[in-house]
């Protein structure tokens, strides 16, 4: 059975939009995994980007504050004779001044020659003119001072507990060196680590999960305690067993390009980075971003599909679909109406001609071609019929004539 233009036409607009949906939905597709990857690389990006501000807030004053602390002529003075009671009581004076602008209120000095560690704060009200206790190159504990001493790095980040003082803190190490750039003494303050983990590692919490590592991936700052990576300056010499976010990765090649991603931020290649990495064994995306100043990255991470967390995208998308579907379907209503009806019509029309029955009148004055063609058809018709019917009377007179004569 032949099928008919109409039908044709249907059936044609059928498997257009057929293989118009599927390609169209496989194209949403692609694109779409393009566009949630990329959307989640950029929230990524954004917040590590954000929690370094907001680090940096908290920290960076104390950095500061500490390095000027470690270049007072009055304390270097002190240094070189240290039981003579005048530079004492200015150290003292010194100190005591420092104190007053550091977040925490309080300080620590500590002199490499006689492993004297002073210690002030705010509940003390007198200077702290006599040591806190004395420093032991063979105690564990103590390892952190001489570490850092040995360190080319003028300042160091370092989060452990005081087992003396019996303090968790970030402590900041600022390195007190003489004319000859030699390590004398280490000073500096310490920030609560509850603080930071409150307004940077637990902040936008509900978006991403964030955590500070150290230049060997040492865990300096997480929501899990249990995770941080305590005393790294020491770890660092000792080789003991450390918490590191690398040791979290899935494998190998994982572990690669979080270290070239850490290096490349180093060099300063990049502000910013972003990763799809595994850690313990779910998919994340990882924003990471350096900290000259503490020698931290700043690590945030989420859900590979945080990127349609909020996003209006897939109500875009459907609306897409449903404008678009909505053009096919009058776009076809109108071809019907105006094109595919007309011609059906006048093709019913030719086979009724054709078999004997006219005359026909169709009734179309849109005049374009179809509507010229219908009025040619029905002119056309007209004559026939007229003809038909002058033909069909001269041959009834003629036989009635003949019939006469007959007679």
């Amino acid at each position: 059975m032949k099928l008919s233009l109409r039908q044709r036409f249907l059936w044609l607009f059928l498997i257009v939009f057929g293989v118009g949906s599927g390609v169209g939905y496989r194209v949403f597709l692609w694109y779409n995994d393009d566009i949630v990857s990329l959307l989640g690389q950029r929230l990524v990006e954004r917040n590590a980007l954000y929690q370094k501000g907001q680090l940096l807030s908290v920290l960076s004053p104390e950095i500061t504050l500490a390095r000027k602390m470690a270049s007072s002529p009055v304390l270097k003075d002190w240094i070189r004779q240290e039981s003579d009671s005048g530079r004492r009581t200015r150290a003292m004076a010194e100190l005591s001044d420092f104190r007053q602008f550091f977040r925490s209120q309080s300080y620590f000095f500590a002199i490499a020659e006689s492993g004297h560690y002073y210690y002030g704060d705010a509940k003390r009200d007198s200077p702290a003119d006599q040591p806190s206790y004395q420093l032991d190159p063979a105690l564990l504990k103590d390892g952190w001072f001489y570490a850092s001493l040995r360190n080319s790095s003028p300042l160091q980040l370092n989060v452990d507990t005081d087992r003396h003082l019996g303090i968790t803190q970030i402590w900041i190490n600022a390195v007190v060196r003489d004319s000859a750039g030699q390590g004398i003494a280490i000073t500096g303050s310490g920030v609560d680590l509850s603080e930071v983990i409150a307004k940077v590692i637990l902040s936008n919490s509900h978006e991403s999960a964030n955590m500070l590592i150290d230049r060997n991936g040492g865990i300096q700052a997480h929501r899990d305690l249990a995770l941080i990576d305590y005393a790294s300056v020491r770890k660092g010499e000792t080789k003991e067993v450390r918490k590191t976010l690398l040791d979290r990765l899935a494998n190998a090649r994982e572990v690669s390009a979080m270290t070239a991603a850490m290096q490349a931020l180093v060099d300063y290649q990049a502000e910013v980075r972003s990763l799809l990495l595994t850690i313990d064994g779910q998919s994340q995306l990882v924003g990471l971003a350096w900290i000259p100043e503490m020698r931290w990255f700043v690590i945030s991470t989420s859900s590979p599909t945080i990127g349609m967390a909020g996003s209006r995208l897939p109500m875009g998308i459907l609306i897409l679909i449903a404008a678009l579907v909505s053009v096919l379907v009058v776009a076809a209503y109108i071809v019907e109406r105006t094109v595919m009806r007309r011609l059906a019509r006048l093709d019913k029309a030719t086979r009724d001609l054709a078999d004997g029955r006219y005359p026909l009148t169709l009734d179309d004055r849109s005049g374009d071609e179809i509507g010229r063609l219908t009025q040619a058809f029905s002119t056309m018709s007209a004559r026939i019929a007229s003809h038909t019917d002058e033909l069909t009377r001269q041959v009834a007179e003629r036989t009635q004539s003949l019939e006469t004569l007959a007679h």
